[in-house]
Formats: structure tokens, C-alpha cells, sequence
């Protein structure tokens, strides 16, 4: 009888200490996460000019960036929201970067010629960058205020009028 008392104390408190391992894991990777450039990466452009940009060359503008792929259905929906937002906002000094992730490169600079999109936009074929910030699923955008904080994460896509709401609330959050 006394090894199914201990055998329940052990299930009841397994499940404790792995919700504990959890959150401080989580809670790690929040504040490693917290600072854009901390975190040196170059990647290339898209824009066909084969030229290498680096994350760096974002600092001091508030910025916002979005992870997405061809094969991602709410990418392509968010697609002409972000498109929009970057036309009303870059002469107020916003910087929109898109970062296209786990795709071929063929069908990423095929996607930004149908949808129109002329903000920057880098590659990361592999992953690598958007497994730094801890990408879980796309789309997830990024924003950043001047000195690199970010201020908010969204996860999933700006989609429709209330995503276009929602994208210009994040937005103004950053600008000062």
C-alpha cells in the first residue's frame, strides 16, 4: 500500500516541477530575446542586388519585422496590410523588414513580385535567425523601438481591417 501512496505523491509532483522548468526556461528566453542586436546577424537581400544586410544597420529607427514564408497562407493574407502600413509610415522614419524563412529563394522573390511588396526583405533559408528569437510558427512580427527593444511580439497574421487596426496600433507604440 505504500508504494501507491508514494507512486501518486510522485505523479502529483512531477507535473509540478516540469511547469516550473517551464516557466524559467521561459523567462530565459524572454529577456535573451528582449534585445534585437544583441544578436549580430547578416543575411542577404531578395531585392535581386545580392547584397548582404545586417541586422545592425536597423538601429535607431523604430522597425518592425516580419518572419514569414511563400508556403505560409497568413502571410499572404497580412501581406498587403504590411505593404500598406510601410507606404503610410516610412516617411515617418518606420523601417519594415521582412525576414523569409525556411523557403526556397525562387519562390520567396516570386512571392514579393505578386504581392507588390517593395519594403526591404532578407533570406534566411535555413532557419537560423528565426530559431535565435525563438520563431515558433509564422507569421510573427517583430517591433522594435530606435534603440532595438522589442516592444511587442505578434504572433500569426494581420489580417483583414481589424489586422490592419491592430498592425497600426503596434506601430504607433513604437514611434515616437
Amino acid at each position: 500500500m505504500r508504494f501507491f501512496s508514494e507512486h501518486r505523491l510522485n505523479l502529483l509532483i512531477l507535473p509540478i516541477l516540469l511547469i516550473f522548468a517551464f516557466a524559467a526556461g521561459c523567462k530565459e528566453r524572454k529577456s535573451a530575446a528582449n534585445s534585437f542586436y544583441s544578436k549580430n546577424f547578416t543575411l542577404m537581400s531578395l531585392d535581386n542586388q545580392e547584397k548582404e544586410v545586417n541586422t545592425v544597420d536597423f538601429k535607431g529607427k523604430p522597425t518592425v519585422i516580419s518572419f514569414w514564408a511563400s508556403w505560409c497562407g497568413p502571410c499572404r493574407e497580412e501581406m498587403p496590410n504590411l505593404e500598406k502600413s510601410w507606404r503610410a509610415y516610412r516617411d515617418q522614419g518606420v523601417q519594415f523588414v521582412g525576414i523569409n524563412t525556411m523557403d526556397k529563394e525562387k519562390e520567396a522573390k516570386e512571392f514579393l513580385n505578386q504581392m507588390g511588396v517593395s519594403f526591404l526583405n532578407l533570406y534566411d533559408p535555413n532557419g537560423k535567425m528565426a530559431n535565435s528569437y525563438h520563431v515558433p510558427g509564422l507569421p510573427l512580427t517583430l517591433f522594435m523601438d530606435p534603440s532595438g527593444k522589442i516592444v511587442s511580439k505578434h504572433f500569426g497574421g494581420f489580417i483583414g481591417e481589424d489586422g490592419q487596426k491592430k498592425l497600426i496600433e503596434n506601430i504607433e507604440g513604437i514611434v515616437q
